[in-house]
Parts: C-alpha cells; sequence; structure tokens
C-alpha cells in the first residue's frame, strides 16, 4: 500500500497489444522511472492460448519482488484495479473500467502496419475517439518520462478524465448499482414505476 503500483492489461490482438514494445521491458523501465515502484501483470483471458510465449516470460518477471502476475487470467480485473495508482493498456475496454476510478491512464499508441485493417478497428469506436484522456505514447522512453512525472504528482489529465467519467457515467460512480438495480426490481414486482 505504501508503494506505487502500475496495473499492466494488455490486449491479446496483435495489431494493437503493447506487449513486443512495452512488455517485455516493462519492468526495467518502470524501475527507471520510480524504482520503489511494483508492477501488476493481468494478461486477457485470450493470452495463454494465443501467445503462451508471453505468459513464460512474464512468470520470468514475477520473479523479480517488484512484480506480481495474475495467473489466473479469468479472475475478474477489478480488485487488481483498486490495489493500483495507474494503468498502462493499449487498446482494451478496461481502460472504461478504470477510468471509474479516476487515475492515471497510459495508452500505448500501436503503429502496426495492419491495425486499420484489424477486424478489432473501428475509428469511431469509443476505445478509439476517447483515447485522449489518458497519456499517450509510442516510443518506451516516452513511457519512462510519463511514469516519472506522475511519480512526481504531475497529472495534466485528470480533469479531462473527469469529463469523460462523467459523461460515461453520469454521476453513478458510488458503488451503488447492485443496490439501484435491486431497488428497480423490487419496485417493478410491486407494480410500481421506477
Amino acid at each position: 500500500a505504501d508503494r506505487p503500483t502500475l496495473l499492466y492489461a494488455p490486449t491479446w490482438n496483435e495489431e494493437f497489444n503493447s506487449v513486443e514494445k512495452i512488455g517485455r521491458h516493462l519492468p526495467e523501465l518502470l524501475t527507471a522511472a520510480a524504482p520503489d515502484a511494483q508492477l501488476i501483470v493481468k494478461p486477457h483471458p485470450a493470452i495463454p492460448s494465443k501467445r503462451p510465449d508471453w505468459m513464460e516470460m512474464w512468470r520470468r518477471q514475477a520473479q523479480a519482488a517488484n512484480v506480481y502476475l495474475e495467473e489466473n487470467v479469468h479472475s475478474p480485473i477489478a480488485p487488481l484495479m483498486n490495489t493500483s495508482d495507474m494503468m498502462l493498456t493499449d487498446v482494451s475496454a478496461v481502460i472504461f473500467q478504470f477510468l471509474v476510478l479516476n487515475r492515471p491512464i497510459m495508452l500505448y499508441d500501436t503503429d502496426h502496419p495492419g491495425k486499420e485493417r484489424s477486424f478489432s478497428y473501428s475509428p469511431d469506436g469509443i476505445e478509439w475517439r476517447l483515447r485522449d484522456m489518458g497519456y499517450r505514447f509510442t516510443r518506451p522512453e516516452t513511457l519512462v518520462d510519463i511514469l516519472r512525472r506522475l511519480a512526481a504528482g504531475e497529472d495534466s489529465l485528470r480533469s479531462v478524465r473527469e469529463r469523460c467519467r462523467d459523461m460515461l457515467y453520469n454521476g453513478l460512480t458510488d458503488g451503488q448499482a447492485g443496490k439501484r438495480i435491486a431497488d428497480k426490481l423490487i419496485m417493478e414486482l410491486q407494480g410500481g414505476v421506477a
């Protein structure tokens, strides 16, 4: 709890993922930026079958004291988000879950030549249109600079994230979604109008 924690949640898609350019060197990059920081790696559920070599790489990285690999790729990511101060990903919907916490998000912008031909690419999609709420980068040295600034307490995108969060969640970020759903169901069952 007393050490800054980065959650790394890459996608599996070859055209979009950050693993080859960033993930292979992330522990060293993080240490260069914030020597006391720790890293949590939460792979996408498709990664073990599509890229078992990445899992092996992360297992080797997790031998370091400051790196934790979530081996159960099907486990929920929310508990890991709660323990993290910032998140790094590429093109993954997890940014919208993490946005609720209004903590810094770093987004790797792929330069893969097949990006625009990928079945997952939709320039009108929310994951492409709202990327400016995150600290975007393409080069490892830029990521180190971003991490250093965040470790020093500089978070220039906080208000941008707040606007995106308000637009998407309309103030419903209090953790009471289950209660609201239950209340609505009870009212419907009792013949009322919610």
